[in-house]
């Protein structure tokens, strides 16, 4: 599976890469000509166990997350959805934070990286 998310460094997206990593090996990357100096980056999923019970109950949040930011809200226009609810920072952080930050390292060095090379960052 790959997935193209943004700002690895905010909270809706640290809860989707945890809550992947429960339930398939993951990999990030940047690639370095289309995304390099962007907030985007892929993550790639092998090994998916669609059978695990949490799996199972996440897809079906997915979905439900799906419909609310593309029919929600007043207008229905759409409306954000908090990926990490019910989840705990702390806990998480503890627990897996290491692992995140090993996880990142490329994604945040090769986006340091290209900017370093654009003219106007100093």
């Amino acid at each position: 599976m790959l997935i193209v998310l943004h700002n690895l460094e905010s909270w809706n997206t640290f809860a989707t890469v945890y809550k992947l990593s429960r339930i398939a090996n993951i990999t990030l990357y940047k690639p370095e000509k289309c995304h390099a100096i962007r907030s985007s980056f892929h993550l790639i999923a092998t090994n998916v166990q669609p059978e695990l019970e949490v799996c199972k109950v996440w897809v079906e949040k997915l979905k439900q997350a799906w419909y609310t930011m593309t029919f929600g809200g007043e207008e229905g226009l759409g409306s954000l959805v908090e990926v990490g609810e019910g989840l705990n920072v702390d806990t998480i952080l503890d627990e897996w934070g290491e692992e995140f930050v090993v996880l990142g390292q490329n994604v945040w060095k090769r986006q340091l990286d290209a900017l370093k090379r654009k003219g106007w960052v100093e």
